[in-house]
């Protein structure tokens, strides 16, 4: 149990954490461990993931009807994040609950949030803090994610006024989230050394040029959008080129997409379509770390894994869309879900295979993507 938050989970192979690794998970280990003291197996392992993702389900419903107060928005909401066909891979894969729990701990943390503003109760203020103290030891990303969901949750959704925010009083309460923050990064420089694991082996923030940088954030961008509205085919390692000339073609038709999606923003907060800019920025929210920091991700800079939680945002998006059509319309409304549903079961079903085995999911990849030399080189090891 002590190794839980003073070791990393790759510990053993790397021949040690401090100066090794940018990873500190420790709730990733400690479901580990708690698992494999029910079984080894590993359909125990799956079991623990399917039940972390219908909390999180379960979760969304709750946080998108306190957020809305409309049990039917909550509802599709819900059934849509759930059916969504890029969750296959956090579901199906063992090595991805850490995705699981950071974001069971936001949601947590967000209804904590609601809470407090809806009863000025400092136990639910306390009990978000908590939430994100979770959540950044579940995953790293949380460090920027559960922050920038609160700003945008006061901005967009309560209708704080900027100038209200940045007062002294609510200054004191976004500052009480930096005392988790200080707790887990002395916890990381523990474990990690370092600057909690910043000043490891690898470098996580050079190696790219400044065209790059700015070619790999807006073509990332577009690709996250496109995968979140059409994940077919699903894929384990994508092939995403990371370019420099920011006249490539790609990066132009990038360019114009991204434009696009900035003044849909607009538009929707010009017309104080406020769930709806929240639902959106909830979308670029969690996968917008990976994004500036890439490197860190090696060679698969795109995952499937990191739309997870932005799956609730757009689940969020295409309820609000259906709902003024229910009062109406609900046998077309129930028709259409009920093909969604199936259309999902069609992607989702035959993937499932593909995750049977190691050597199972490697070779599916390589006939989808035969370039991936990093999965010829896993492959090669695993047959050793």
């Amino acid at each position: 149990l002590p190794k839980v938050v003073t070791g990393c989970i790759w510990e053993y192979a790397l021949g040690g954490c401090e100066g090794n690794t940018l990873h500190y998970r420790p709730l990733h280990t400690l479901s580990y461990l708690i698992t494999w003291q029910i079984s080894s197996q590993p359909w125990v392992f799956h079991l623990v993931n399917l039940f972390y993702f219908f909390s999180a389900v379960f979760l969304t419903f709750v946080f998108i009807k306190l957020l809305t107060k409309n049990g039917i928005i909550a509802f599709f909401a819900a059934v849509f994040f759930l059916i969504h066909p890029i969750n296959t891979e956090v579901v199906n894969w063992a090595s991805t609950v850490t995705d699981l729990l950071l974001v069971i701990f936001v949601l947590l943390s967000l209804i904590l949030y609601i809470l407090y503003r809806n009863t000025n109760s400092l136990k639910y203020l306390l009990g978000a803090c908590l939430g994100y103290f979770l959540a950044m030891l579940s995953k790293e990303p949380a460090v920027f994610v559960v922050p920038m969901l609160v700003v945008a949750l006061d901005l967009f959704v309560l209708r704080m006024p900027l100038r209200q925010m940045v007062r002294l009083r609510e200054l004191k309460r976004y500052l009480l989230f930096a005392l988790p923050f200080l707790i887990y990064f002395l916890m990381r420089m523990g474990a990690l050394g370092g600057l909690g694991g910043l000043t490891s082996k690898e470098d996580y923030f050079g190696g790219f040029s400044f065209g790059e940088r700015i070619y790999t954030f807006v073509a990332l961008f577009i690709y996250y959008l496109k995968e979140m509205l059409y994940p077919y085919p699903l894929v384990f390692y994508h092939d995403f080129q990371i370019r420099s000339s920011l006249l490539h073609p790609m990066f132009l038709l990038s360019l114009i997409l991204l434009g696009c999606f900035a003044a849909l923003f607009f538009v929707l907060l010009k017309r104080k379509k406020h769930v709806f800019v929240f639902s959106l920025a909830w979308v670029v929210i969690f996968f917008f770390p990976m994004l500036v920091f890439f490197n860190v991700a090696g060679q698969n800079v795109f995952a499937e894994r990191y739309l997870f939680g932005s799956g609730i945002g757009l689940g969020l998006f295409v309820s609000l869309l259906l709902y003024p059509l229910w009062a109406r319309k609900r046998i077309a409304i129930f028709l259409v879900v009920g093909a969604l549903v199936g259309v999902s079961w069609f992607f989702v079903f035959p993937r499932n295979a593909v995750w049977k085995d190691t050597v199972s999911l490697l070779q599916a990849t390589l006939i989808q993507n035969p370039k991936a030399t990093k999965i010829r080189e896993y492959l090669a090891g695993h047959a050793d």
